[in-house]
């Protein structure tokens, strides 16, 4: 079946109309007035090229009146839901708006308060980290004096060793005096 501009045009206003989502509804802060804006002037566009195809598909004898005027009606009707849309859009323009800038201030506070959240779990850890370098070096200071103590200990106990074996020596030479005078006191 080949398409008549005149049918072609008026598919594209159904579409446009059918799919709400499509791009010309795009909803971002900045560009939504002039998506807004292209929509009005692609609908105004679109009304005069029917205008203007019909004309010339009658011109040509391409069209019977009847079907000329259903189509040209379908169109008609398809501009008229466009337009009903872009007042509907307007309508609806500051509310999305505001729910944008809501959404937008509450995607900030929960970033600002992850953030924080973030920064102080970094300064958990580095406090964590230095208590563990603190006791790290408080543990190998101990441990330096423990064995300086120990060194200490075991010089000091070498040295009573020394007077201990010296005394024993001492003790068994009077004893041993002690044994050789006691027979001749006798």
């Amino acid at each position: 079946m080949r398409w008549l501009p005149y049918q072609w045009v008026s598919s594209i206003a159904r579409y446009i109309v059918a799919n709400k989502k499509g791009s010309f509804l795009n909803c971002s802060t900045n560009g939504l007035d002039l998506e807004l804006g292209a929509i009005m002037i692609l609908i105004n566009r679109l009304r005069d090229l029917l205008e203007l195809i019909r004309d010339k598909e009658v011109e040509n004898g391409n069209l019977k009146p009847n079907k000329l005027n259903h189509n040209h009606q379908s169109a008609l009707s398809s501009l008229d839901s466009l337009q009903i849309q872009y007042a509907d859009l307007q309508r609806d323009h500051p509310e999305a708006l505001e729910k944008i800038k809501s959404l937008t201030e509450q995607s900030i506070e929960a970033e600002d308060s992850f953030q924080n959240k973030i920064e102080a779990q970094k300064r958990v850890t580095e406090l964590m980290e230095k208590q563990d370098k603190q006791w790290a070096k408080r543990m190998e200071q101990y441990k330096q004096e423990w064995n300086v103590r120990r060194e200490e200990l075991d010089q000091r106990e070498k040295e009573m060793n020394k007077i201990l074996d010296n005394e024993r020596r001492r003790i068994a030479e009077l004893e041993q005096k002690l044994d050789d005078r006691t027979p001749t006191l006798s």
